[in-house]
């Protein structure tokens, strides 16, 4: 699948899939297939001064001790 046709998939999501495809999917796959400093190094990039990056600090801090399953 290349990316523009996983774009189109996204954006046809209702806003529930959005929600859980955003909140769970992609945060589980950027555990298995990068680096913190990896997935950090995506979200900066896109997201720079966006209030995005506090929730993603917070979710890898709860994360590492085990508050999320």
């Amino acid at each position: 699948m290349k990316l523009e046709e996983i774009k189109k998939a996204v954006e046809a999501l209702s806003e529930a899939e959005k929600k859980e495809f955003f909140s769970e999917i992609v945060p589980e796959i950027c555990d298995e297939s990068l680096t913190r400093e990896g997935c950090r190094m995506i979200f900066e990039k896109k997201l720079s001064g966006s209030r995005y990056l506090e929730s993603f600090d917070e979710l890898h801090d709860m994360q590492s001790k085990g508050e999320w399953s």
